[in-house]
């Protein structure tokens, strides 16, 4: 089985690879028209090939331009001039030429007028041994060429009509060959050609007449649609007239429409300065522009940071303490002398704590000889540490006066043992306030960012008008807690006091309207420019309203009559006009830009003169 593909005289490439892709069989003959775009070039027919064996597909191409199969076979395309008996009668178009009786078919089935050759056009075809062909191997290649080129299966399908016996059909087709072959023997016509028509619609007609197909020009009579008609010629007064029109509205449209002028000035200005206090309070709900009052509202957020891990840098010596025996003398009186518990008993510096509470008894006479009182105590060292491991020594009782010092003193007859100390690291209160304020300055700046962000459109919350507190703080580690590090993490929580832009911007214009003489005005009442606030009150959460200080520091310019100056320089050169608006004290510099480019003077409408301020140029004037 094979398929037939139809192409147009100006189809595409891409669309005829689509068309390939769709068939169904293996095989596919590709009916191509005289002189389609398609085979007038070998790129084209090499790029068809190439997406031909792409696609598996064995392409046949079937046409009668001599020089598109030439360009074919470069290309390495299988050519045919026409298709095999079979395929042309399966295709019903023998029968559509040759049926007398066909349906008159409407211009958009038979297509548009010429599409299809001339009758004279179609070439000889030599026979398959490079003779000339016999009359009835001719009548059959121009039979098959004329059914190529006026297929309306390049365009649609064919009309199916009900076969007829072979010996039928045959008959027809030499009826109507025999007869184009006698037209075209005929060298010279017999009858000189008809004068040409006064109707110029018919006279095209009647020449496309002769370039349609057979089948089409049996149709003529009853087609509507295929017809030309012309429409009748402008004279020359006419045309002379329209164009004289034309150029009075575009001169028109120039010369009045189109010229604008744009002025740009630098008015004169001078600072302005000023300050008031302004209340903001929760308890109003309108602004009071005699009392510089508006009304406001308390926002608070809160904002938690990460759990962060800290390094601990204290060090502390730690270890057991040296414990030992001493024997506490009273030579001082016969009185006993009461030790009470933790008395310090000193000697080289280092100092002993007594463990218990002792009384040391007093002095007596034996034999006539003073015998102090003597008692043991148990001691430990006031610190750990090796240093404390000491042998036989005196001690003073740092508790009595320095007087019985010398007669009521402690002495150590054995070796004192237990004393040991080592360093470790610890967290110091500075690794903790170090840390704490690390993660406070993080969640502060969050938690402003958050009230900030959480405002409304029309709210306000100048930089400073809110206070931050720490809610709350998690460490693992107390101070002095022996550790390598430590985490930490914090709370903040933010409070600010909004006002809204209108209820601002309605007290600034009633603070404008006192302050600035009426010749002047501010150029830049941006709330956001110019304008400072402080807070007179410290502290305000919990506050029903607070006091805050408004500074102002703007920049005021001369009022300048806009319409008056447009109607002083209209219809004035660039110039004259330039001149004009500087002879005003108030106004610093001026630029002129008129448009379209031939225009040279301004507008005599004040419509199209456009004043403006340079506001960047009056910036770099302050």
């Amino acid at each position: 089985m094979s398929d037939k593909v139809y192409l147009e005289t100006d189809e595409e490439i891409t669309s005829a690879v689509d068309k390939i892709a769709s068939a169904s069989s293996s095989t596919v003959y590709v009916l191509v028209p005289r002189r389609a775009s398609i085979v007038q070039s070998i790129v084209n027919l090499k790029l068809l090939r190439r997406q031909a064996d792409i696609l598996g597909k064995k392409v046949i191409l079937v046409t009668t331009d001599v020089g598109g199969r030439s360009l074919a076979k470069k290309a390495g395309l299988t050519t045919q001039a026409r298709l095999s008996g079979k395929l042309a009668r399966e295709t019903g178009e023998i029968e559509n030429l040759s049926e007398p009786e066909a349906e008159t078919e409407s211009a958009d089935e038979v297509g548009e007028i010429g599409e299809a050759e001339p009758i004279d056009s179609i070439p000889d075809y030599q026979s398959r041994d490079g003779n000339e062909p016999d009359d009835d191997q001719s009548e059959s290649n121009m039979f098959q060429e004329i059914r190529l080129d006026n297929s309306r299966l390049f365009q649609r399908k064919a009309k199916k009509y009900t076969p007829r016996s072979p010996k039928e059909r045959s008959k027809s087709e030499l009826s109507v060959l025999t007869k184009i072959f006698t037209a075209r023997k005929k060298s010279k016509p017999k009858h000189p050609p008809a004068a040409p028509s006064s109707n110029p619609a018919t006279t095209v007609e009647a020449k496309q007449s002769n370039l349609r197909p057979l089948s089409s020009r049996r149709k003529t009579k009853k087609s509507v649609k295929g017809r030309v008609f012309l429409l009748p010629s402008l004279s020359i007064k006419s045309f002379s007239l329209f164009f004289t029109i034309s150029l009075v509205v575009l001169g028109l449209v120039f010369f009045l429409v189109l010229p604008k002028a744009e002025i740009s000035l630098v008015p004169k200005t001078e600072p302005f300065s000023t300050s008031f206090e302004m209340v903001i309070s929760q308890n109003i709900t309108d602004v009071d522009t005699e009392k510089a009052t508006i009304p406001g509202e308390l926002v608070t957020t809160e904002s938690k940071s990460d759990k962060k891990k800290f390094e601990a840098t204290g060090e502390k010596e730690v270890g057991d303490k040296a414990r030992g025996q001493v024997v506490l003398h009273n030579s001082f009186s016969s009185e006993a002398q009461l030790l009470p518990t933790s008395s310090q008993l000193i000697t080289n510096g280092l100092v002993y704590i007594t463990l218990q509470e002792v009384v040391i008894p007093g002095a007596h006479i034996e034999e006539g000889e003073a015998i102090p009182g003597q008692v043991k105590v148990r001691v430990e060292a006031g610190t750990a540490g090796e240093d404390y491991n000491i042998g036989p020594a005196n001690f003073v009782i740092a508790s009595l006066p320095q007087s019985k010092q010398s007669d009521i003193y402690g002495k150590s007859t054995t070796q004192f043992t237990g004393g040991s100390s080592r360093k470790v690291k610890v967290v110091s209160a500075e690794n903790l306030s170090e840390a704490k304020q690390s993660l406070v300055t993080t969640a502060a700046a969050e938690a402003t960012k958050k009230l900030t962000n959480d405002l409304s459109g029309d709210k306000i919350l100048p930089s400073g008008m809110f206070e931050q507190e720490i809610a709350e703080v998690e460490a693992s580690a107390e101070a002095d807690t022996e550790a390598d590090e430590f985490d930490m993490k914090v709370s903040v929580r933010a409070t600010g006091l909004t006002f809204s832009r209108n209820d601002f911007s309605q007290l600034l214009a009633s603070k404008f309207d006192r302050l600035v003489p009426t010749e002047k005005y501010i150029i830049n009442d941006d709330i956001e420019q110019g304008i400072a606030f402080e807070k007179v009150e410290q502290g305000f959460n919990g506050q029903e309203a607070v006091t805050i200080k408004v500074s102002i520091s703007k920049e005021v310019a001369w009022r300048l009559d806009e319409q008056k100056m447009k109607r002083d320089i209209r219809g004035q050169t660039e110039q004259e006009a330039r001149d004009h608006i500087l002879g005003n004290p108030n106004i610093v510099s001026v630029e002129i830009s008129l448009w379209p480019f031939w225009v040279k003077k301004i507008p005599r409408t004040e419509k199209k003169i456009e004043i403006m301020l340079d506001k960047e140029r009056i910036a770099d004037t302050i």
